[in-house]
């Protein structure tokens, strides 16, 4: 599975145990896309989960 699959998927379980319950809004591409764009440069996987996590929450208002 690539790094790009693996972030996908961990943000679709993160999506639901934090209770989005519109998963492919807006606001989770604009999560997905942060990490894409992480991996894209050259960041570690980890790193790019965390910048999709920051990245919603901006979005969301949360953070």
């Amino acid at each position: 599975m690539s790094d790009r699959d693996r972030l996908r998927e961990e943000l679709d379980w993160w999506f639901v145990e934090i209770g989005v319950t519109e998963s492919g809004g807006e606001k989770e591409r604009a999560a997905l896309e942060a990490g894409f764009r992480m991996l894209e440069v050259g960041h570690p996987y980890e790193e790019a989960l965390e910048a999709s996590k920051r990245r919603w929450q901006v979005e969301e208002g949360t953070s």
